[in-house]
């Protein structure tokens, strides 16, 4: 009985290529942040500012609690593709 075996791409020095990742985009970033938002009802998102470049988030703006903070940082690394979230909520209540 003959075996089936699936090639991987590689590269000519022989290692394992990946499929590039995405890029992300700040409307998918803040699109994700509005549901969050929307969920716990505390919160307007075009209070929440996203600047997106390549796969770093920065997130600023001004929330009404540290579990709002947390949910919207939660929101921005559940992309794919973020590779880092630059956190500049201020918590106001």
């Amino acid at each position: 009985m003959e075996e089936s075996r699936e090639r991987l791409p590689s590269d000519a020095a022989g290692a394992m290529s990946r499929d590039p990742v995405p890029a992300i985009s700040a409307a998918a970033v803040s699109q994700r942040i509005r549901e969050a938002l929307y969920r716990s009802a505390e919160q307007r998102a075009d209070a929440i500012q996203v600047d997106v470049r390549g796969g770093a988030v920065t997130l600023s703006g001004t929330v009404r609690s540290w579990q709002e903070r947390g949910e919207i940082q939660r929101a921005a690394w559940s992309l794919h593709g973020v590779e880092t979230v630059d956190d500049r909520l201020i918590v106001s209540s």
